[in-house]
Formats: structure tokens, sequence, C-alpha cells
């Protein structure tokens, strides 16, 4: 069994399919939080050396824990990062039209200079959101439909890579830039698990994978 969920993943990365699978093994899903936890426990092993041992200096990724947010509201951005990034891998009209709203809701906050998750300027954001989305809908629906789904798969765990450089505080020397290189392949590779278990098991899947991971993360 162990072996096979790992051609069977390993088949999705080089080729992603968006099929869903109609026998789902429970035991693939306890893999693929597995995997998930320990990728990304490798790469922050790693930063750590590098940062804490090699460099003597901290990390240039900027650090959160639960008491930056009031009770649960740590949920609110997996949850948004999720319907944003993973929802549209099984693509459907629908999912592509509330992806891109969600989408667009980062676009607003950034227009109106307020954190994603701030209440500043929150309906004024959500309505923004709604007409850009809706817009961007119409002018890439056909496109993101018909596109090559390998192509598109991998276009969005990108864009869900580019976002998280925001992450980090500064790019004031070549060394950061090459983490950030490699920053950006391990949020990259974490996104592919994300859709993997999206496509595979469903949407409530990866979002409870994320905001387990980033709840346990900030603690």
């Amino acid at each position: 069994m162990v072996p096979n969920f790992f051609l069977n993943f390993l088949g999705f990365v080089t080729c992603p399919e968006e099929t869903i699978e109609s026998k789902r093994s429970f035991l693939d899903l306890f893999l693929i939080y597995i995997l998930f936890f320990v990728f990304n426990i490798v790469v922050g092993l790693l930063t750590l050396f590098v940062f804490g041992f090699l460099l003597r200096s901290p990390t240039p990724l900027r650090s959160e824990t639960l008491s930056d947010y009031s009770r649960f509201f740590f949920i609110i951005p997996c949850v948004l990062e999720e319907i944003t990034f993973r929802l549209p891998l099984v693509r459907k009209k629908m999912t592509i039209w509330i992806a891109l709203i969600a989408f667009s809701y980062y676009i607003a906050s950034f227009i109106t200079d307020t954190a994603f998750f701030s209440s500043d300027h929150l309906i004024k954001k959500i309505i923004m959101a709604c007409i850009l989305g809706t817009l961007l809908f119409y002018v890439l629906k056909d496109i993101l439909l018909r596109a090559d789904y390998s192509l598109y798969f991998y276009m969005i765990c990108s864009l869900y890579a580019a976002m998280h450089l925001f992450n980090i505080t500064s790019f004031d020397s070549p060394f950061v830039w090459f983490f950030a290189s490699l920053y950006f392949v391990s949020i990259q590779f974490g996104g592919v698990i994300l859709g993997y278990l999206r496509i595979k098991y469903g949407i409530v899947s990866s979002i409870v994978l994320h905001v387990v991971y980033d709840g346990v993360l900030m603690l």
C-alpha cells in the first residue's frame, strides 16, 4: 500500500490530472498528511540550521504566533488560501469564479494598503473583490477552462508560492535571494501536496490539513 501511494503521488506530480477517484483510502489520506508534515519539518530544520548555526542570524521570514490573532482567527487566512489556490483545481465555472473573487480580495487588500485578514475597509475590499473577480472571470474563464491541465495546475501552485514571498522581511543580501528561491520551491511543493489532497479527497481535507499545520506552526 505504501509503495503504491508514493508511486501514485509521483505519477501525479509528473502529470497532474483532475480526476477524482471513487475509491479513497484512509491510509493514503494519512500518508499525505504525514508527507506534508515531514516535508515542512525538514525544510524548517534546514532553514534553522543555515541561519541559526552557519550564519548566526535570524531567518528573514516574518514570524507569527497564535497570540498575533484573536482566538481561532488564524483559520480565516488558511481557508481563504484554500479557496483561492485549491478550489479551482477541479475546473468548473463556479469554482474558478469563486477563486478569482478570493484572489481579488488579496489585490483589494494591497490597493487599500491593509492586511488581508484585517477588518479595516472590509466592506470596501469585499465589494472591490466581487467586481474585480467577476471581471477577471469573464475575461479568463475560456482560457482557464481550456488550458492544458498540467500547466494550469502548476501555474496556480506557482502563484501560491509567489504570494508567500511576502513573508520574507527583506532582500538585503544575495544569500537571502538564494534562500527566497529555495523557499519558493518548498512552498510550491507544499502546494502540490495540498492540491493532490484537494483533487483526491475534496476541498475540506486540504483545508483541515492547512489549518492544523498553521495552528501547530504558530504555537
